[in-house]
Parts: structure tokens; C-alpha cells; sequence
């Protein structure tokens, strides 16, 4: 049974990351397009720098890791040390080096928040995902390490997102002093996350077949060209596995959704929201969205555990299209509608928060197709971030460019914090960026899904073959120490 212990250290481990993703999230893209106001050819050409970024740090680390970790504690000094490192180093961000967007000083700095922030994110949260497949094979057990880290990432994100209230494009100190506290209690969790908890004893990484030619006994060491030919193989066994393309397509899709939502939902608040709502209704919505969805993950999980996490996704994802269908036929007059409209999607988004079950459960197929001794999580979380990552690039650029068309830049240097007026036009960018977009992606995700076939009876056919996987690999080391 899994232990009290285990359930905190991992929650605490969604705690730390919900601080500091939902900081970045809300206001990165404010910062650089709106208070230093970076020139756009700087913010397009960041992000496809950030892109390139992606596609090299997340399938690097993952074999790294999976290559370098102790045979015991495994992954946990990531948590411990690399997390607090994470949350000291993300508050150079709040601290421009410039305010002029067009100067080298503002580009430099954009890009150092950038490849900071997405650098520790990959080294720390692609083991903190990676630790579900370690912690346990049993689907409800799994489940409920992610309601724990769910109940504590509610915690952590609410208190980021209370910065709301405190951040003024205009004055960023107590914005900064927020964020101090914040950022403090992150480095804090990770390191007591790290240290709490306790791995099952395993077998040494990549002990059990690896590529076509088996491997036995520890990595010996090799040269990079032999290492990138050695993840070139394993690259190609995964991208030849059904169900992992099909959950990172559907990943890539929901990523897409999620970055865009928690990207822009400032300028929703400010430049649509404030013009179209009244101050009563504004600040309900405001806060609803701020707040409810964080219980999204609570909410669904008995769902989850009576029906199955592959059935949730697919009726959360097919309420998605219905949602973002009702509101863009209402219209943007409609505030009231879309007003609670909003706050519901951004619920559903939370069902993001089960993509790593499916996850595990890809692992799990992983390791029963290529007779794996043990799970190489982190190095197939490395693989399916290098195809869903570039999507949190595309979706800031996409919709900076699409507001820009509309006069976003200029709506910002015009507009003062009591103004009620506005640009229509940029109003109704902004409302079909929040569901015409999403509407699209969505319902391409929806497709997807349908082909998605690890669950009911095969998914417990491979849990099955997994445990006996598991029981031969014990025996062998039981009878190998006599």
C-alpha cells in the first residue's frame, strides 16, 4: 500500500512546480510584450530560439539522468538540489536589464529567462513525472499520488496566482516582493519532496534490454558519438510505439490549449474582460478563474478511478469543443455566458493534470514490449517533450502575432487603468484567440484520442505482464546476491 509519506513528498514536489509555473505562465508573456515592451522581431525569434532549446534540454536530460542516477535514491537529488536552484534562480526574470524593448540588454534578458526557466523545468519536472512510473505500477495507487500532488499544487498555485492582485504593469516591486515569498516556499518544498521520499530498490538503469542488441549489467562508459547512437535507437523504438505517437500528438494539442489559456488570460482580463464587463461581474470572473480550476483535478479524479483516466479525457475534451462551440454562437456581446463559459474551460484545461497517468501507463507498454529490467521514464519523457515542447513556443507566438495585428501594442501605450474604452477590434481578437483557437485544436485532439487503444482490457493485460516483469527481475537479483 503506499505510504502517507510517499503521497506528501511527491504532493510536495506539485506544490514547488505550481508556484513557479504559474507565475511564469500568467506573466512572462505580460513582462516582455507589455511593461518592457520587446520588439516583436526579439520576442519571434526568442521563441523559435527557445524552441531549438526544447527539442535539445528535455531528450538530454531524460538520458542523462536515466544514465547517470544512483542505483538507490535514483533520481531524488534532482528534487533536492536542482529544485531550490530552479526557484532562486526564476526570480531574475521580475528584474529587467533593460527597459528599452528594442535594445540588446532587453533581447539578452528574454532569453536568459527563457532557457533558465525551461531548463530547470526539464531537469527537475521531467523527473518529478518520471517518479509515477517508479512509485508504483497499480493505476489507483497512481491515481492517488496525483490527487496528492493536485491538492498540493492547489496550494501552491492559488498563493501564485494571489500575485494577481499586487501586479501592476506600471510598478513591479510589490509584484517582486510577492514572488520573493513565493519563490522561497517552492525552493523549500523541493528540497523536503527530495529528501521524504523513498524508492523501491531497483535494478541498475537500463539493466534490461535496451535497443535491438541487449544490454546486461551497468552503462559502460562511452563516447557521445556512441551515446547519441545509443538514443538514436531508443529515439526510433518509440516513435515505431502506436500509443506513445498517439499520446504525444494529443499531448502536443492539449500543451498548445494550456500555454495559450494561462499565457494570455492577463490581456483577456484587461484588454476585453475590463471593456465589456461590469466591475461586479469582471472581478467574479476574474477570481473564479483564478482560483476553481486549481480544484479541477479533485473533482475529476472519482470519475477517473470509476471510469478510467482514457474515458475522463475524452468527455472533458469533447465538453472542451462544445464550450468553446456555445460561445463563439452567443458572441462576444454576450458576457455573461461567455463570462462563466471562461471559467469552465479553464477547469477542464486541469484535466491536463492526468496526462502523466497516461503517461506511465505508455511506460508501462514500453517496458512490457522491450522486456525492460526497468522503466527508462525519464529518458521517454525526454523523447515525448522533444515533440510536445515546441508548442509552448508556438502558442505565445501565435498569439502575440495574431493581437499584434490588431493593435495590441498600441491598445497598451494608449489605455490607462481606469480607461473603459478600447480598440472592438482587438476585443474580438482576444475573444477568438480564448475559443475560436482552442476550438480547432481541440477538436483535432479529439480525433486523435479516439485511436488511443491502451486501456480496458489490454491496459490490464500489460499491468499484468509488468508484474511478472517485475517479480523475474527481483527473483533474479534475490538468486544473483546468494
Amino acid at each position: 500500500m503506499l505510504s502517507r509519506r510517499q503521497a506528501v513528498a511527491y504532493g510536495l514536489g506539485g506544490f514547488a512546480a505550481a508556484i513557479i509555473t504559474t507565475l511564469f505562465e500568467l506573466y512572462n508573456v505580460v513582462l516582455f510584450t507589455q511593461v518592457i515592451k520587446l520588439d516583436a522581431s526579439y520576442f519571434y525569434t526568442g521563441h523559435v530560439l527557445y524552441g531549438l532549446w526544447n527539442a535539445v534540454n528535455d531528450p538530454a536530460f531524460g538520458w542523462i539522468i536515466d544514465r547517470t542516477a544512483n542505483h538507490s535514491s535514483r533520481r531524488l537529488p534532482v528534487l533536492k538540489y536542482g529544485g531550490p536552484l530552479w526557484a532562486l534562480l526564476f526570480m531574475g526574470t521580475w528584474y529587467p536589464w533593460s527597459t528599452d524593448g528594442s535594445s540588446a540588454l532587453a533581447a539578452a534578458h528574454f532569453l536568459f529567462s527563457m532557457f533558465c526557466f525551461d531548463g530547470f523545468l526539464t531537469f527537475v519536472l521531467i523527473v518529478k513525472c518520471a517518479l509515477l512510473a517508479d512509485l508504483s505500477i497499480d493505476s489507483q495507487e497512481r491515481n492517488q499520488l496525483n490527487l496528492y500532488s493536485a491538492w498540493f499544487g492547489l496550494a501552491g498555485s492559488s498563493l501564485a496566482a494571489a500575485t494577481f492582485y499586487v501586479f501592476d504593469e506600471d510598478d513591479l516591486g510589490p509584484f517582486r516582493f510577492a514572488a520573493w515569498g513565493c519563490s522561497a516556499l517552492s525552493g523549500t518544498a523541493w528540497y523536503a519532496s527530495g529528501h521524504l521520499l523513498v524508492l523501491p530498490a531497483t535494478q541498475p538503469p537500463f539493466g534490461g534490454k535496451l535497443v535491438a542488441s541487449t544490454m546486461s549489467g551497468a552503462p559502460q562508459a562511452k563516447g557521445w558519438f556512441a551515446e547519441l547512437r545509443e538514443w538514436s535507437q531508443f529515439a526510433r523504438q518509440l516513435l515505431r510505439h502506436r500509443n506513445f505517437l498517439l499520446y504525444v500528438t494529443m499531448n502536443w494539442f492539449m500543451n498548445f490549449n494550456v500555454t495559450l489559456s494561462a499565457s494570455f488570460f492577463v490581456i483577456l482580463d484587461r484588454r476585453l474582460m475590463r471593456h465589456v464587463m461590469p466591475p461586479t461581474l469582471r472581478a467574479v470572473v476574474t477570481a473564479a478563474s483564478l482560483y476553481v480550476p486549481k480544484l479541477g483535478v479533485q473533482v475529476m479524479t472519482p470519475f477517473a478511478n470509476r471510469h478510467g483516466v482514457y474515458e475522463l479525457l475524452r468527455c472533458t475534451t469533447a465538453l472542451l469543443v462544445l464550450i468553446d462551440a456555445l460561445s463563439l454562437s452567443v458572441g462576444m456581446g454576450s458576457y455573461l455566458v461567455w463570462g462563466c463559459l471562461v471559467v469552465l474551460q479553464r477547469i477542464l484545461f486541469a484535466s491536463w493534470g492526468f496526462y502523466d497517468l497516461v503517461m506511465a501507463d505508455v511506460i508501462d507498454e514500453d517496458r512490457v514490449i522491450h522486456q525492460r529490467k526497468e522503466s527508462v521514464a525519464t529518458s521517454v519523457h525526454g523523447v515525448q517533450a522533444l515533440i510536445v515542447k515546441p508548442s509552448q513556443s508556438l502558442a505565445p507566438m501565435f498569439g502575440i502575432w495574431l493581437l499584434s495585428r490588431y493593435g495590441l501594442q498600441e491598445d497598451g501605450e494608449r489605455a490607462g487603468p481606469d480607461d473603459t474604452s478600447g480598440n472592438e477590434e482587438l476585443q474580438k481578437a482576444v475573444f477568438h484567440l480564448t475559443f475560436a483557437v482552442p476550438l480547432v485544436i481541440t477538436f483535432c485532439q479529439l480525433v486523435v484520442w479516439r485511436h488511443f487503444d491502451l486501456r480496458r482490457k489490454k491496459l490490464a493485460r500489460v499491468k499484468h505482464e509488468l508484474a511478472s516483469l517485475q517479480e523475474t527481475a527481483q527473483s533474479e537479483k534475490y538468486a544473483a546476491n546468494l
